[in-house]
């Protein structure tokens, strides 16, 4: 029997390594994943579906979230993306609803439904043609390169932007304390002074009677 988490830890290249894979490479890890797929299910208890398949996602998420038109000029290469990118987009939600479904049968493994098979198969397709879309179009290294790094430095900058702007909004806070607290320290000096004339005048008064 195939060891479920070893061949978890053997596969876990496909969506950080795809782009070094050859394609009789990316064929076989893909052969082992339907594999790995059609046994996860029938050895439910010893390995966690859900957090392999989401671990995929995220790291294929990083590559949807690319502004490519907005950085290079718009290519064949950027077009076969775009494809990608809504096709990565209609499986997220797909997978999510899945993995939603999948988790729901765990908390009670006595409720494990039979169509969880189906369901899991048509998953592992769409990941398939998913990940050799990538494999064909992240052959421009050049480019793909040139999109991450464009990627980083805007979500760098945004990171920075945003810690910023945390900053100013927690310093216009204690500034706009400040103001208030000298106000109201002006407004109390104010009303103990008029209290204090007050209190001089009814002195007076009485002085006078």
């Amino acid at each position: 029997m195939l060891n479920i988490q070893s061949k978890l830890a053997q596969l876990s290249c496909i969506s950080s390594e795809v782009y070094s894979l050859t394609p009789a490479q990316l064929d076989t890890e893909i052969k082992e994943l339907e594999v790995l797929k059609q046994q996860s299910v029938l050895n439910r208890h010893d390995v966690d579906i859900c957090a392999y398949l989401n671990q995929l996602v995220l790291d294929l998420a990083s590559l949807s979230q690319l502004p490519v038109n907005s950085i290079t000029p718009y290519t064949e290469f950027n077009h076969h993306f775009d494809a990608y990118k809504d096709a990565f987009t209609r499986f997220t939600s797909t997978i999510t609803a899945f993995m939603e479904t999948y988790t729901g049968f765990k908390q009670n493994l006595t409720a494990f439904q039979p169509d969880i098979s189906f369901q899991l198969q048509n998953q592992s397709e769409l990941l398939t043609n998913l990940v050799k879309n990538q494999a064909t179009y992240s052959l421009q290294t050049e480019e793909r390169q040139k999109f991450q790094f464009c990627y980083s430095e805007a979500m760098r900058v945004h990171t920075q932007i945003s810690k910023l702007r945390t900053t100013e909004n927690q310093l216009q806070q204690i500034i706009n304390a400040e103001q208030f607290r000298k106000e109201f320290v002006k407004t109390e000096q104010n009303c103990n002074e008029a209290m204090i004339q007050n209190e001089l005048y009814l002195t007076s008064q009485k002085a006078i009677i």
